[in-house]
């Protein structure tokens, strides 16, 4: 079975990827970011920014993927420091 994790160079999906590897499932990692993590070696990566229908489409998605949508807006330290002080 294919995986297909948006966001998984994030948190949960650096987490999420080396346990379908370890159970022997094929795993596609896209993101608009990439890290040198050891686990990224045994998946296919594809560049993608999901709030672009064209980049979501080159991943090729197909009827009987494993979808999971673990993406997430991306904040600035600033745009995050801005927002404790919101009330």
């Amino acid at each position: 079975m294919r995986h297909v994790i948006f966001g998984g160079d994030g948190f949960v999906g650096r987490h999420l990827a080396p346990k379908l590897l370890a159970d022997g499932e094929e795993v596609v990692v896209a993101d608009i970011v990439r890290s040198d993590l050891p686990h990224y070696r045994s998946v296919r990566y594809v560049r993608c920014d999901v709030t672009d229908p064209a980049s979501v489409a080159s991943v090729g998605l197909k009827a009987d993927d494993i979808v999971y949508n673990l993406s997430a807006k991306m904040l600035s330290p600033i745009q995050v420091r801005a927002k404790r002080h919101e009330f």
